[in-house]
């Protein structure tokens, strides 16, 4: 999974990084990769985001998160029953 991250170094363009941190975890909701591996890169988005102080990629970042969460919560209950 850690292959698939953007490195957070000096050198580039952070506007573009942290859109491709969003668009990343999109695509990986869309291939359907399972939701835990998913979580941990979007958290990894969400932070860097924030370290970058990008408001609107923290937005789109945990909006992701929330859908990530509660798919996962109802995952969880559908395989209760």
């Amino acid at each position: 999974m850690s292959g698939r991250s953007i490195p957070q170094n000096k050198i580039g363009d952070l506007t573009f990084a942290a859109f491709s941190c969003s668009n990343l975890n999109t695509n990986l909701l869309a291939a359907g990769d399972p939701l835990v591996e998913v979580q941990v890169e979007a958290e990894r988005s969400l932070a860097f985001a924030q370290k970058m102080r990008f408001g609107y990629v923290i937005d789109l970042v945990n909006l992701q998160l929330g859908l990530i969460r509660n798919t996962a919560w109802v995952d969880c209950e559908i395989r209760l029953l």
